[in-house]
């Protein structure tokens, strides 16, 4: 049996859905003339060859988000692929390299209820954010964005790299202030996020499928 989810020894987060079968007998609004990395089993041997295609710029990964009483709804992120944190959120998405997003929960609303509020998650090791070592090294590097509005994902910048795959997720804008750092925007499912961050416990709010859309 294939395992999927994370699960398989190689690592990986993968799964394949063929543009004909898309188009022909699933369709999907999202992922228009898309292939939708996540819902056939990739077999290890070809995960190289979609790796390859996902790291070619620009690309897309999905969370999905679930907490008691709302059913998995999917957070789409556009990714910088200019930058290692870009990279790097990518394999934990994918699972390439071990450590993987699946099963981590989110563990923190900042500034809740007030401008600039985000998530905190990606502790991958111990899941409350204590966690989360970095998988690549000069996160610092690359070309990254500075803003403070909704949508943005960032990461910790020049901090602890034992620390350095958490993520944060801004759910409201702030006009005229910045986080350096940022890497990503999430492109669909804000909406999703936003009611995240309004349950309570946060920490029951939890990544249950991860990986890549492949244009």
């Amino acid at each position: 049996m294939v395992k999927t989810a994370c699960q398989s020894e190689a690592g990986f987060q993968r799964y394949k859905l063929l543009k004909s079968v898309m188009v022909g007998r699933v369709g999907s609004a999202a992922y228009p003339g898309k292939i939708r990395v996540n819902n056939l089993a990739l077999q290890v041997d070809d995960v190289a060859a979609a790796v390859a295609v996902a790291a070619a710029p620009p690309f897309l990964v999905f969370l999905m988000l679930a907490w008691p009483g709302s059913a998995p709804r999917r957070v789409l992120v556009h990714l910088s692929p200019e930058t290692p944190r870009g990279r790097q959120f990518l394999l934990l998405c994918t699972g390439q390299r071990g450590p993987c997003y699946n099963g981590t929960r989110l563990f923190e609303v900042g500034r809740k209820e007030e401008p600039g509020e985000f998530v905190s998650g990606g502790d991958y090791e111990q899941n409350n954010g204590k966690g989360g070592a970095a998988l690549l090294p000069d996160l610092d590097k690359g070309v990254y964005g500075e803003s403070l509005m909704a949508g943005d994902v960032w990461g910790w910048w020049c901090g602890d790299p034992a620390l350095a795959a958490q993520f944060f997720i801004i759910t409201t804008d702030l006009p005229g202030c910045s986080v350096p750092g940022v890497f990503g925007k999430v492109v669909g499912g804000l909406d999703v996020v936003q009611e995240a961050a309004r349950h309570h416990p946060i920490t029951e709010v939890t990544v249950v499928d991860c990986g890549v859309v492949v244009d």
